[in-house]
């Protein structure tokens, strides 16, 4: 456990020392996770049970 912790404090430093790189990938997997969710609401909407 005491691994785990080490590692999220490593990448908590890593993502803080490159603000913009974190903003670009945090809003990629947000965009990806909404394209995602839209077209399977649509697909679940217009499919026939």
């Amino acid at each position: 456990m005491s691994f785990l912790w080490q590692d999220l404090q490593y990448s908590a430093r890593s993502l803080r020392r490159s603000p913009l790189f974190s903003m670009i990938a945090i809003l990629s997997l947000a965009l990806g996770i909404g394209a995602n969710t839209a077209i399977f609401t649509l697909l679940d909407r217009y499919s026939i049970r």
